[in-house]
């Protein structure tokens, strides 16, 4: 992940594209699906892989090293605490948006 702007370079001045790479993981599909859609109405993110269990979003986040995951707390085989602690485990430099729960 890097900043958006301006970067000059021996007097050439370039113009930084960002992408935050996004792993979403919920037990619901209609929530994988509605965060899927708001992730990528923005032109900045991108949504690089999608989980609907904790083994699941734990061998994705390995394989596709987001910048960002989005995880549902009670996920089916391993709960989103778990899963996150693992993640941090292996992805130092990653970040949690969530755990999410619902009533």
């Amino acid at each position: 992940m890097a900043y958006l702007g301006q970067r000059r370079t021996r007097g050439r001045c370039y113009w930084l594209t960002v992408v935050v790479r996004i792993l979403i993981a919920d037990a619901h599909e209609v929530v994988r699906a509605g965060l899927v859609r708001i992730v990528e109405s923005r032109s900045s993110w991108e949504v690089v892989a999608v989980a609907g269990d904790g083994k699941e979003a734990v061998q994705k986040a390995i394989e596709t090293k987001p910048d960002i995951a989005v995880i549902g707390y009670a996920l089916p085989l391993i709960n989103g605490i778990e899963v996150t602690r693992q993640i941090r485990a292996r992805l130092p430099s990653f970040l949690l948006a969530g755990p999410l729960a619902r009533n």
